[in-house]
């Protein structure tokens, strides 16, 4: 299968929030390689695309509306690798204690679902498993999974990391394998005093994200982020944060956001242009993973 006619998968492998390795499948049949093949498969693809009015855009914007996607469920049949009959764990009852073992090792419940071509990890998605069924009827025993996921996009395993020159914002951030928009992250220092913090849109200035720091107050009265003050901020959707360093001090700035007129920038495929509404900070990181509505 292609993501974005991009690339390929071959393999997926669950893996506990805890980090632990549970069971390869492979989706290629194959003779040597790992005791699990996938029969069967469903919920790869984008379903349930909608349009939703994005409540916080400007009045009257012609950009009032985001793409949005109700929730994946991915189902899947797993049978034993008929020419792998000698291992200790190619056994029904040793694939279905793999995962058991896997889910106990999250403690929460969390898994993340680990797509790989050729050896190399490309994508992955996380959720929990609702059904764990074996089916022992079959000539082969089956297992059949529904593994609901929290956050319906897949996300690229590595951080696409941007070039910054002389510590200034890009004019233009390309991405062009992504089907799907994402959230990045930014970090930087403030080089002088600063009341308000805004990200725009270039094209659609009334798109913003602002924060107003005008309570923060240094040693001799001055209010406003202060020169050496370092800035975290993400938009993704489940790390989303704004935050200041001080003196080795983290501050949350999550409720000094501008909610009557902000909204959290995202990185969308093709073009995206972004501008800060000051010259006194020093961008030293800008980060993003890609992000697909179906594989």
């Amino acid at each position: 299968n292609g993501i974005g006619g991009y690339v390929n998968i071959d393999r997926m492998t669950f893996v506990s929030s805890g980090g632990q390795w549970v069971i390869d499948v492979f989706l290629v049949p194959t003779m040597f390689r790992g005791e699990y093949q996938l029969k069967s498969i469903s919920g790869l693809d984008a379903m349930g695309l909608d349009r939703r009015r994005n409540p916080r855009a400007p009045s009257g914007s012609s950009d009032a509306f985001i793409i949005g996607m109700q929730n994946r469920v991915i189902e899947f049949t797993i049978i034993l690798n008929p020419y792998l009959p000698d291992l200790p764990e190619n056994t029904a009852n040793g694939l279905r204690d793999r995962i058991y073992r896997g889910i106990y090792d999250s403690k929460d419940g969390l898994l993340r679902l680990e797509f790989s071509y050729q050896g190399a990890g490309v994508v992955d998605i996380q959720g929990t498993i609702d059904k764990l069924e074996m089916n022992y009827n079959d000539a082969q025993p089956t297992l059949n999974i529904s593994f609901n996921c929290i956050d319906p996009i897949f996300r690229g395993l590595y951080p696409e990391i941007l070039t910054i020159y002389g510590g200034q914002f890009p004019e233009s951030i390309q991405e062009n394998v992504s089907t799907a928009p994402t959230g990045f992250s930014l970090e930087g220092d403030f080089t002088d005093t600063v009341e308000t913090f805004e990200i725009f849109d270039v094209w659609n200035p009334d798109w913003k994200f602002r924060v107003d720091a005008g309570f923060l107050y240094d040693f001799v009265g001055g209010t406003g982020f202060q020169p050496g003050d370092h800035l975290k901020f993400s938009s993704n959707p489940s790390t989303r944060k704004i935050s200041v360093t001080r003196d080795a001090d983290e501050i949350n700035l999550i409720d000094k956001i501008d909610s009557s007129a902000s909204w959290w920038p995202l990185i969308f495929p093709g073009d995206n242009r972004y501008a800060l509404n000051t010259t006194d900070f020093f961008v030293t990181h800008i980060g993003y993973s890609r992000a697909f509505w179906g594989l």
